[in-house]
């Protein structure tokens, strides 16, 4: 495999299939479904807001974490394809900082 400077390339990522696509969908669906009503949920079950819902992460102010989360929720092909390179505390590791060297 070929590296840039040692570096795991995107093209050294397979694509997803359409069956792996689909369900990244579904969980996207209903991880917005669950955050759209957490709110609610959090009354509801007399929960402490300041615990359920941390304003560092999910302010509706701009940040990058919940700019994040609308990309990854819109659940593009692309961004779900890729989301290793763009989004690694999404998937545990990012393919921009991943070597091929042992």
């Amino acid at each position: 495999m070929w590296t840039i400077n040692g570096k795991v390339l995107l093209r050294h990522n397979r694509n997803l299939s359409q069956g792996e696509f689909q369900n990244a969908r579904r969980l996207c669906d209903r991880v917005s479904h669950l955050v759209t009503y957490r709110d609610a949920y959090v009354e509801e079950n007399q929960l402490d807001p300041l615990f359920c819902c941390p304003d560092g992460n999910w302010s509706y102010a701009r940040n990058d974490y919940h700019r994040t989360f609308k990309e990854v929720s819109a659940c593009r092909y692309e961004i779900i394809n890729w989301m290793r390179l763009f989004m690694p505390f999404f998937s545990g590791y990012s393919l921009r900082h991943a070597s091929l060297k042992g």
